[in-house]
């Protein structure tokens, strides 16, 4: 006799995901300046002045230089996790670069998994490939698992030179 199995509930879809590479400069430098050093289009690119003030630490924001990768939706991860590693190795001198010419530097590579069902978190394994370049890099890995209600958010931050 064949094994069958019964599913109760609906069937889990595949979470939405997609990574962020973010670069924060307190460098007053002009942030236009990052595009003749990193040669990836940005999503986003503020420099400092362009920030507010923030008036918790009495200080102006830093600025930024942000890509973003396209969204996919699967329960595969490691195809954006191979495309972050690629890339943060394609271009490991510019980033190097970047963070001197622009010190105090930071950078922060960010994986998000959006489920689609509330209650559903997925498990997320982080290669050794990405891993070894981030923290090569100096980067910051956060991983942003949320189910769409704010209440269920959950953070999982963890520092790539650990």
């Amino acid at each position: 006799m064949p094994n069958t199995f019964t599913i109760l509930g609906p069937s889990p879809a595949p979470p939405m995901v997609w990574g962020e590479i973010t670069l924060c400069f307190d460098s007053d430098q002009p942030a236009g300046d990052l595009l003749k050093i990193i040669p990836l289009r940005p999503t986003e690119l503020v420099s400092r002045s362009e920030t507010r003030f923030n008036p918790l630490e009495h200080r102006q924001n830093p600025g930024f230089w942000t890509y973003k990768t396209e969204k996919s939706q699967s329960f595969d991860t490691e195809p954006l996790f191979r495309q972050l590693a690629d890339m943060l190795r394609r271009h490991e001198w510019a980033f190097r670069q970047a963070t001197q010419e622009y010190a105090p530097c930071k950078m922060f590579v960010r994986l998000y998994a959006e489920v689609q069902q509330p209650g559903d978190f997925p498990a997320i394994r982080i290669p050794p490939e990405l891993s070894g370049i981030l923290a090569a890099l100096g980067a910051t890995l956060d991983v942003v698992v949320e189910d769409g209600s704010d209440a269920t958010s959950r953070w999982i931050e963890e520092n790539a030179h650990a």
